[in-house]
């Protein structure tokens, strides 16, 4: 397998480059010649472009403290065939965002106004966090993703133009719950990110957005860089598009709340002189952002799932290929996509931007293809097959990043996983978005694939058992098979074709009886009536809701309002519930004694009813509207 795996496709976030151990070191040559490393780019960027449908892109590449190659390519807008321009082409970079706000944090670190290890409640004003475990939640949870938050979507963004609240007064609604202890696995948090920025706020007395023009961007010269979007949009700004019905189609703008960990609208030129920085350990010239020890405090690793997987650094993951470490963020938001590397130890970084919304293997494909070619050093090897026990692996898992909170916890059921041992001493992991992987044992509850492409490791809980897997830089947890996914699918499924054959079986004895004198029903017309009602509110929710889900649009969820067809298929459940009640009573009273296959089929009715209620319940879709 070449490609990496066991990603939740939702929401949100990142781009991640592919790990190999620290050992496969090999000769370090590196791009020296502007004019080569543009027919490189040429050769293989446009190829990728047209492959994933991107109307255009930026590359940037900052070596030895200078920009030594950056072009455009494509269309910033594809109506007027607007060039991409990394002087003044502004991208909307997501993610990438938080690497500004953990420099604005280091530096109230490196002024004595915040701790890294202090609890953070210490410094917020107007709302805490929840002290429902031992140990607080500190800055460096916030800066390494591990502080333990639940995830949250819906009504974080405002259509562009509207107003926008404070910071600190979206986080006092919003903050999402506290659903682990700190410090024990990293969850990817965009609210603990914005976090960070409203801690800035706090420790300095400014605002966000002007604490950052004026001590970080400012400071490094970039221009054209700015938190949020001016209305009316700036001309520079590209315009994001999305794959619909195979056409390339304007995706449209909006205004995230969580501003700190995601609103950053720059251009390539700008995104180098942050990278050369970052590279010179806080300095560009006479400025200096951060001083050299904190600079070098921000790019150490500072958690790991398990001593052979990369780690999180602050505000930085970690990757190792071919004896290379890089550190990188990636960012995806609306119609941009964007991935940012740096390798420390050649003073290189590279910034590559395009508007389309798009899964990562563009960029993905263009790093190995990169790394390949100007770091020829020994190809990953993967173990061999050894006798280790693999039942202890096996079974299901579910993001640990989910939305525990809402219904869009339905979302955990694209990223189940499956682990269940081969008879020739091999995991196979399936996932329901990237197929099968398949892992060898390499090591104490470190796996790897055959060619080194991917590692992954079981962490154990406080019982011994294997409770979670981590790939890369995401954690599942296990779960018994009542709680999986799957398993309320299955459920849900055959529940939905129970009411169908119901209401269609009585329809036609209905008939039947109308225009046929066939026999009178052994189930009572009320009965009839109540679980034919039932029948259909359920099989509509089921179904209404399933194909809303798989066709719609998860952007149109960020808004206060949900859309109207949504908000109607989540009061059918609200509904369903007193009859769904009422069923087990008519089971018994709405049912002659003189059929006992009829009243079966009732109660197999009721049950399912009941089942469709504890389903709802579980994945919030009572109230939900």
């Amino acid at each position: 397998m070449k490609t990496k795996r066991l990603l939740w496709i939702a929401i949100l976030a990142l781009s991640f480059s592919t790990p190999t151990r620290a050992d496969d070191i090999g000769p370090r040559i590196g791009p020296s010649d502007p004019a080569e490393l543009e027919a490189f780019v040429d050769g293989l960027l446009p190829g990728l472009m047209k492959t994933h449908h991107a109307p255009g892109a930026v590359f940037v590449m900052v070596k030895d403290g200078r920009v030594f190659f950056s072009k455009g390519y494509g269309h910033a807008d594809i109506e007027t065939r607007r060039p991409i321009d990394p002087e003044t082409t502004l991208f909307r970079v997501a993610s990438v965002s938080k690497l500004i706000t953990a420099i604005a944090a280091l530096q109230q670190v490196e002024q004595g106004k915040l701790d890294l290890h202090a609890d953070v409640n210490t410094y917020l004003d107007g709302f805490q966090l929840e002290s429902n475990y031992p140990d607080p939640v500190t800055l460096h949870h916030l800066l390494t993703h591990t502080a333990g938050f639940d995830d949250r979507f819906a009504k974080s963004s405002r259509r562009t133009g509207a107003a926008l609240p404070p910071l600190g007064d979206y986080l006092a609604e919003r903050m999402p719950p506290r659903v682990m202890p700190p410090g024990k696995l990293l969850s990817y948090s965009n609210h603990g990110l914005a976090l960070v920025g409203h801690l800035v706020e706090q420790a300095s007395g400014t605002e966000f957005t002007e604490y950052v023009d004026a001590h970080v961007l400012g400071p490094l010269g970039m221009a054209n860089s700015r938190f949020f979007l001016d209305v009316p949009l700036s001309p520079d700004l590209a315009t994001p598009y999305r794959i619909q019905d195979g056409r390339v189609v304007p995706f449209g703008y909006d205004h995230t709340l969580l501003g700190p960990a995601a609103e950053l609208n720059t251009t390539g030129t700008d995104m180098a002189r942050f990278m050369i920085a970052q590279l010179q350990l806080g300095r560009l010239g006479d400025a200096r952002v951060l001083s050299e020890n904190t600079a070098r405090l921000m790019q150490e690793t500072h958690f790991r799932h398990h001593p052979e997987l990369d780690g999180w650094c602050y505000g930085f993951v970690e990757t190792r290929e071919r004896g290379v470490r890089r550190i990188s963020h990636g960012g995806s938001w609306r119609g941009f996509r964007t991935f940012l590397t740096l390798v420390p130890e050649a003073d290189m970084g590279i910034f590559i931007s395009v508007n389309v919304e798009l899964q990562q293997p563009l960029f993905r494909t263009f790093m190995k293809t990169f790394v390949e070619h100007y770091y020829p050093g020994q190809a990953p090897v993967g173990p061999e097959a050894n006798a280790v026990a693999l039942e202890p692996y096996s079974g299901v898992y579910i993001p640990n990043r989910r939305m525990r909170g809402s219904f869009l916890k339905l979302g955990t059921l694209l990223g189940l996983a499956s682990v269940a041992p081969d008879d020739d001493g091999v995991l196979t992991i399936r996932t329901a978005a990237l197929g099968a992987m398949r892992v060898l044992p390499a090591g104490e509850d470190h796996f790897r694939e055959r060619d080194g492409e991917m590692d992954v490791a079981f962490l154990r809980g406080d019982d011994g058992r294997v409770a979670y897997m981590a790939a890369e830089n995401f954690a599942y947890d296990r779960v018994s098979f009542l709680r999986s996914p799957a398993a309320h699918v299955i459920v849900a499924v055959v529940c939905a074709v129970l009411f169908v054959g119901t209401l269609l079986g009585w329809t036609l004895g209905a008939l039947v009886r109308l225009f046929a004198s066939g026999p009178a029903s052994a189930v009572s017309r009320t009965a009839r009536l109540v679980g034919a009602f039932t029948a259909g509110l359920w099989t509509v929710a089921v179904v209404g809701t399933a194909l809303n889900l798989s066709a719609g649009n998860l952007f149109e969820f960020l808004y206060e309002d949900l859309p109207t067809n949504f908000r109607v298929l989540l009061f059918l459940p609200v509904v369903a519930v007193l009859p769904s009640l009422a069923l087990p009573w008519f089971a018994v009273r709405g049912v002659a004694a003189r059929a006992p296959l009829a009243r079966l089929h009732y109660v197999t009715l009721a049950l399912a009813a009941i089942a469709m209620l504890a389903l709802a319940h579980h994945w919030n879709l009572l109230g939900a509207f």
